[in-house]
């Protein structure tokens, strides 16, 4: 919770656990774990991003970031499958249609 808030300069109330994937499958054990944040809140202070982190928000709307990824604009494996995850929520589809386990939001 803390990572959004120092990345991105936003506070999510709502958090939705879409699955998980590895990392690098053959290579190492670990694993990802993808989360919808919602219910933003734009903080007034950010925290200071860490000294060696270059990192821009860009808003996006989930149209655009699929067109973003087809079109090779964001190529990092790890955000590309916490999109496709995420996207049946996006869509409005139930939680029940969407994939892996079922899990409650977060507070």
């Amino acid at each position: 919770k803390r990572e959004i808030e120092e990345e991105t300069g936003y506070r999510a109330h709502k958090w939705q656990k879409l699955g998980e994937f590895p990392l690098a499958p053959g290579y190492s054990d670990e694993f990802i774990y993808a989360f919808l944040a919602e219910d933003l809140e734009k903080l007034e202070s950010p925290p200071a991003q860490d000294i060696d982190e270059d990192i821009e928000t860009v808003l996006m709307t989930p149209q655009e970031l699929e067109k973003a990824i087809f079109d090779g604009e964001i190529v990092d494996a790890k955000s590309i499958c916490s999109f496709f995850l995420a996207k049946p929520f996006l869509s409005g589809r139930k939680k029940e249609e969407g994939r892996g386990k079922k899990e409650e939001f977060i507070n």
